[in-house]
C-alpha cells in the first residue's frame, strides 16, 4: 500500500472539496453557537439562572473550539 504525503493528499480534488465542506460545516456550527450565546446574553442580561449560565458557557466553548479547528485546518492547508 502506497503512503501519500500531506501535500499529495491536499492536492487531490476530492481532498480539496472535502476540506472546503469541512470548513463550511465548522463555520455553520461556530455561527450557530455564537448566535445562541448572544441570544442567551440578550434575553437573560439581568437574571441568569445557573442552568442558563451552563448553556451559555457550553455555546461559548463550542464556538471557541470550532474557531480553533477552522484556524488549524486553514493553517494546515497553507503549509501544503
Amino acid at each position: 500500500m502506497k503512503h501519500l504525503t500531506h501535500q499529495q493528499i491536499f492536492n487531490q480534488p476530492n481532498a480539496r472539496v472535502s476540506r472546503l465542506l469541512t470548513l463550511l460545516k465548522l463555520d455553520a456550527i461556530r455561527s450557530s453557537a455564537t448566535s445562541k450565546a448572544d441570544t442567551i446574553r440578550e434575553c437573560h442580561e439581568h437574571d441568569m439562572h445557573p442552568e442558563t449560565q451552563l448553556y451559555l458557557r457550553w455555546f461559548d466553548e463550542l464556538a471557541e473550539q470550532t474557531n480553533r479547528a477552522i484556524n488549524e485546518l486553514d493553517q494546515a492547508s497553507e503549509e501544503v
